[in-house]
């Protein structure tokens, strides 16, 4: 990656997810944590989730966004607010961690076979009735 894609294309990209990431952690100590100690792995996870997905592929998965619209609800004393598109996006966004989850368990078992090409060709390959 160029310097000039870097700036132009990710960074403007690692900024929205970063403002979204902290208000996202504004939320959590006025709803469901209620000023306890949360973990933030999978806030990071799906942040630069967001990050890579739209810079790579231009469109926004939105998981980061689903969190805090969900927190929003539950601090309203919603308990199912989702409308269609909130829901579509937050399903897009579990979509696409699931994906890219099999894609590295696969790589990563494919890789410890002797012949990790053919072993990715098989496991890509639909099986025959």
């Amino acid at each position: 990656m160029g310097s000039e894609f870097l700036h132009k294309t990710a960074a403007p990209n690692i900024y929205k997810a970063t403002l979204k990431l902290l208000d996202l952690w504004r939320l959590k100590p006025s709803t469901a944590y209620r000023d306890r100690p949360f973990s933030v792995h999978e806030d990071f996870q799906n942040a630069a989730l967001d990050v890579i997905w739209v810079t790579v592929v231009g469109e926004e998965p939105g998981v980061t966004r689903h969190e805090i619209h969900k927190l929003r609800s539950q601090n309203a004393g919603h308990t199912n607010t989702n409308n269609g598109a909130s829901l579509s996006e937050h399903l897009r966004g579990i979509f696409l961690k699931e994906e890219i989850t099999y894609i590295a368990d696969t790589i990563a078992r494919n890789s410890k076979i002797p012949s990790p090409k053919w072993a990715q060709k098989l496991e890509t390959y639909p099986t025959l009735p």
